[in-house]
């Protein structure tokens, strides 16, 4: 009879513990990067969208969208899941994820231009399949599984929560990965307090990291090459954790490798007008040592944080920018450089770099041989002109208050806001309560 009275008692006491903990807001840092593809973009799309595919931490294939998949010759079948909804409660049609597949490959998002060259048609076969056939045999859902690749409607939301307000969002109970736990996501910028962040809190554990490459851009049209040479040897001057050349093609890490780094006296002479850079937000922690190498250097620098650096600097708003960004070279190499032209407009300066990123898009899938030719001209027409400098790779952890419980990530380290959770709350709170919690 004691051991029947000890096992209910047990019981009882992990119970709670078993039981989902609904509720909270959950208040996340996200400072802008000014890059479209870096992580805090693609966070606000994983707010409100549902990507057609996922690859989990393990790298295993699922989705939100479809329940089964199939291919017959060059043709994928893809079969929608019964009763999806948006989150107004709108039926989800096989012609809007058509829509999305269709939209995507016209972009230059990583993972667009793999697409493109793979599909030939996206159609529909009513009453709940999407047809896409292909130039070859090709594992599609494996393509579709890019993360930036969501179901996108105008004025729908397949996400994990709704928008509500101004940096405000809402469980939506309608998400086909079933109803988040919280009950909404703030995003915060600083001196608010936030619950995910970047810096560590006073009662915050470090649950993740993310690494990232940081590049520096510098106006051909301020300085000539030894004085744009002469700014990347100043901020290769900051005590990196990591250089750039471990993670770049042979073609570019001479720029951390082979490229001559100048001394700081020889740096003087070269820079004689004012460097005035444009770091996102991302990096700001990075400007008391931007600062202080340009004072032991005696090398006027005006470093001002911007929403995006990019757009400052082919506005003349400043003559450098300081980015970073998520995807580097995550895709097929001749892939990703085309992809990187585009994202940074680098033809902006150089318009020839866009005659050669179109050679480069003819020669996919063609000539493998002329294809590795035509990338390594188009690395060494960018390295020649010295104005585009990867600089290093950053890590960058992420802290989460001890009133949640870890959600996890997915392949590409991506947090899942949605798999987030209260802890249980303290004795003298009770163990459960009838309405959420805000933390």
């Amino acid at each position: 009879m004691r051991k029947i009275a000890l096992f209910f008692l047990v019981l009882f006491i992990i119970f709670p513990y078993t039981r989902p903990r609904y509720g909270g807001d959950l208040k996340v840092e996200l400072p802008s990067s000014g890059n479209p593809v870096f992580w805090d973009g693609l966070i606000k799309d994983s707010l409100v969208y549902a990507n057609l595919f996922y690859l989990n931490a393990g790298g295993k294939l699922g989705s939100f969208i479809f329940a089964h998949w199939w291919n017959e010759e060059n043709k994928w079948f893809f079969q929608l899941k019964e009763g999806l909804l948006y989150g107004d409660g709108t039926p989800v049609l096989p012609q809007d994820v058509a829509n999305s597949v269709n939209s995507f490959i016209q972009g230059s998002q990583p993972g667009a231009l793999a697409l493109k060259r793979a599909i030939v048609s996206v159609g529909i076969k009513p009453p709940d399949q999407v047809v896409i056939e292909t130039s070859g045999q090709v594992n599609l859902p494996l393509l579709l599984s890019t993360p930036y690749l969501f179901l996108r409607k105008e004025d729908k939301f397949s996400g994990p929560f709704l928008p509500s307000g101004p940096g405000t969002y809402k469980a939506n109970p309608f998400f086909p990965g079933g109803r988040p736990f919280l009950d909404s996501v703030t995003l915060v910028y600083p001196p608010q307090i936030p619950d995910l962040s970047f810096t560590q809190g006073v009662s915050a554990n470090h649950v993740s990291s993310f690494k990232y490459m940081v590049y520096l851009l510098v106006s051909p049209r301020k300085w000539r090459k030894l004085s744009r040479r002469a700014i990347f040897s100043l901020l290769s001057g900051i005590p990196w954790e990591k250089k750039a050349d471990s993670y770049l093609p042979s073609q570019l890490s001479q720029f951390s490798v082979d490229f001559p780094v100048l001394r700081l006296r020889k740096v003087r002479g070269l820079v004689r007008r004012k460097i005035i850079i444009s770091v996102s937000p991302m990096l700001s922690s990075l400007i008391p040592e931007i600062e202080k190498i340009s004072s032991l250097a005696r090398v006027k620098v005006e470093v001002k944080l911007s929403e995006d650096p990019l757009k400052d600097l082919f506005s003349g708003a400043s003559n450098a920018a300081l980015f970073p960004s998520q995807a580097v070279f995550t895709g097929s190499e001749g892939e990703e450089l085309v992809g990187m032209i585009s994202r940074y407009r680098l033809f902006k300066f150089y318009p020839y770099l866009k005659k050669l990123s179109a050679r480069l898009t003819e020669l996919m899938g063609k000539d493998e041989k002329k294809l590795q030719s035509a990338i390594s001209s188009t690395y060494e027409y960018i390295a020649s002109k010295e104005f585009f400098f990867p600089l290093a790779v950053a890590t960058q952890p992420l802290y989460l208050n001890e009133s949640f419980l870890w959600g996890g990530v997915d392949f590409y380290g991506r947090p899942l806001l949605w798999k987030i959770r209260r802890a249980l709350p303290l004795p003298h709170e009770g163990r459960t309560s009838p309405t959420p919690q805000n933390n």
